[in-house]
């Protein structure tokens, strides 16, 4: 469908990749991962055909339709209502629909007899057409998809233009799912959404017919989605089966292979020049030092890839301060006539961990700001308990930085009675190293705006952390590091993010802020017990309809039956998958097995250098490969078990 061969790359004067190929079959679905900065977005561009390339190829099948949703929105927007312009994304439609008035007014001018009947059968053909796209129920298909994500019945007569730049970059995800491409290329299509619309989001992709490679943070958006990972690593793209959780697996894999080979190769280079050292002089061993020496000369070195810097966070242990860390009563917010809290009581104790969960703009940021004292409640009271330290890091922190002072100037402004050396530490423990100090803040990065306003939170140790968003710009790397250390803070922790992955290894309780999709009434606030995925369960159980009364069983209705033809499809499809896959391990596990008795041979490496370390590497790709399949087969199967369940058929089981 679309393929880079042997592609180059270089930006700003410095070489991003050489080398890369990369070959993307419809249906398939891809995530793009790296390190900031290693040229995934201009690899997008690239695949989009808006970026050239330096050298090699980059073939398109004739025909072919790409979808490229941007990090940013780009241009100036219109005035035109946000649903036109959803819709408008189907040109095909429209032109039809301009052909049919065509036809319409012809036909209503009259004429012969023989032009009102050609007239006619090609109005049959353009509505034929029209029904074939969807064009019926078009605007539908629009609204549902702007519901989910995130948007209000009363939004969609809005113009663009009065869309804040998150809300535009939702209008334009709209429009590329509403026009369906061959192709979808997504670079961080999570970044402006909230939970349930990333959870929308997902699984609307997951029945998304087309061809897929995106980019993101988001390790369990990835890992739902995506069955193969390119990896930029190095300036070169490593490509790797499963999501992104067997990605990390078989990357450590093989970087333990590779440094195992590197180790036996040194010994055995360690082991000749001792030879070769030893026996030089000696007219009897001539031969076997020159075959010694001519083996060394010919030895390709075994290469192990070295590991990117990584970010370390550490939270300083927080003072001990009273049971209660802060509480509001009878709190009163509005903002004009938007009436977001009121009569609000809530009380947070010490160590508790609390995530907000809700849509945008029920008021989890406000809520945030008013524990942060960065707004005061119109009525009511915020009140800290004894000896709380607040820490506070929004989504707009890293923007507040003041731009003409450096790195290192900007942690010392909140780093009282603390010495350089210990802030260099501090920063370089966040990447900001050696003369990475001295840089200007308007020159960072988004990434480096973050961890820049982390270190800053990180020089006096809050018993209070406030965090909205804190993984906004952070790498995986980083937002891991993240987590772990979140994972061991002590103190009181309340968080907003879209990041299940820190949600679930962070928060203990969820505070559900809702609000009617109107906006009209004040949010309200409630608890609940348990990490995220028990609330999911608790809300999907509340969700659920209740029981139909006991009585005369109801004829199956014509959705039961097309339901139960889609469910038997789908079961069918994994049976194949299911078959399909076993095939594909039993082969890989032979080739691994007969490439393990090879390199089991002691005499291979000496009589053949060259066979042993392709064999080697034959090996490690062999293994990487039935890992993956082991755990795609493991999914497939738990998928046709879930499956069959509702059809009481039985799930093959592997030989």
């Amino acid at each position: 469908m679309v393929s880079l061969s042997q592609v180059e790359k270089s930006a700003g004067g410095r070489l991003l990749y050489r080398g890369v190929s990369l070959r993307i079959a419809p249906g398939e679905r891809w995530g793009l991962v790296g390190p900031n900065g290693a040229g995934k977005t201009t690899l997008l561009r690239i695949l989009a055909g808006e970026e050239e390339v330096d050298a090699g190829r980059v073939s398109r099948r004739r025909g072919l339709t790409i979808g490229y949703l941007r990090q940013e929105a780009v241009g100036q927007a219109d005035e035109t209502p946000l649903l036109v312009h959803v819709t408008g994304a189907r040109g095909e439609l429209a032109a039809i629909e301009a052909e049919l008035a065509r036809v319409e007014a012809a036909l209503a001018a009259g004429g012969p007899r023989e032009r009102l009947a050609a007239l006619a059968a090609e109005q049959g053909r353009l509505f034929e057409r029209f029904e074939q796209l969807g064009g019926y129920d078009l605007e539908a298909r629009a609204e549902a998809i702007l519901h989910g994500l995130g948007f209000r019945r009363a939004q969609l007569a809005a113009p663009v233009a009065s869309l804040s730049g998150g809300w535009r970059m939702r209008a334009e995800l709209a429009r590329l799912l509403l026009t369906g491409p061959d192709l979808l290329l997504l670079d961080e299509p999570t970044n402006h959404l909230d939970l349930a619309s990333v959870e929308w989001l997902e699984a609307h992709l997951r029945t998304y017919p087309g061809a897929l490679l995106l980019i993101s943070h988001d390790r369990t958006f990835l890992n739902h989605l995506v069955e193969k990972i390119a990896s930029l690593e190095g300036g070169r793209l490593v490509t790797y089966r499963g999501n992104y959780d067997a990605f990390e697996r078989q990357r450590a894999e093989r970087r333990a292979v590779q440094a195992q080979a590197a180790a036996n190769q040194e010994r055995a280079i360690r082991d000749a020049e001792r030879f070769i050292a030893r026996f030089r002089a000696q007219a009897n061993k001539a031969r076997q030092v020159q075959s010694r020496i001519k083996q060394l000369e010919r030895l390709a070195r075994v290469e192990v890839e070295s590991e990117a810097p990584s970010v370390a966070i550490r939270f300083p242990q927080p003072p001990r301060a009273s049971r209660v860390a802060v509480e509001l009563k009878g709190v009163d917010k509005a903002y004009g006539e938007t009436r977001v809290y009121r009569d609000l009581h809530l009380t947070l104790e010490r160590g508790q961990r609390v995530a907000l969960v809700g849509p945008n703009g029920a008021g989890k940021s406000t809520l945030m700001k008013l524990l942060a004292g960065v707004e005061r409640p119109d009525r009511g009271s915020v009140r800290l308990g004894s000896r709380v330290v607040r820490g506070y890091f929004s989504q707009h922190t890293a923007d507040t930085l003041h731009p003409e002072r450096t790195v290192l100037e900007e942690v010392k402004a909140v780093a009282e009675g603390r010495t350089e050396t210990e802030l260099r530490a501090l920063l370089g423990r966040l990447l900001f190293r050696g003369e990475a100090v001295e840089k200007r803040v308007a020159v960072l990065s988004g990434g480096e705006r973050t961890r820049l306003a982390l270190a800053r939170l990180l020089v006096r140790p809050p018993n209070l952390l406030l965090l909205d968003e804190p993984t906004n710009h952070l790498d995986m790397a980083a937002r891991e590091a993240l987590a772990a250390a979140l994972a061991e803070y002590t103190g009181t922790l309340v968080l907003i993010t879209h990041d299940r992955h820190l949600l679930g290894r962070v928060a203990r309780e969820i505070l559900a802020v809702e609000r009617d999709p109107d906006g009209r009434a004040p949010a309200t606030v409630t608890l609940f017990p348990g990490d995220y995925e028990a609330y999911r369960r608790a809300q999907a159980e509340a969700a659920r309809p209740a029981p139909r009364p006991e009585g005369r069983p109801r004829r199956p209705a014509r959705a039961d039956r097309a339901a139960r033809r889609r469910a038997k499809a789908e079961v069918n499809r994994l049976r194949r998958e299911v078959a399909r896959l076993e095939q594909e391990l039993e082969a890989v596990m032979a080739e691994q097995e007969a490439l393990g008795a090879r390199l089991a041979d002691p005499e291979l490496y000496h009589a053949d250098p060259d066979g042993f370390a392709e064999a080697a590497r034959r090996h490690e790709e062999a293994g990487a490969r039935a890992a993956a399949l082991t755990e795609a087969w493991e999914q497939a199967l738990a998928a046709l078990e879930q499956a069959e369940a509702a059809l009481g058929e039985g799930v093959p089981r592997m030989r």
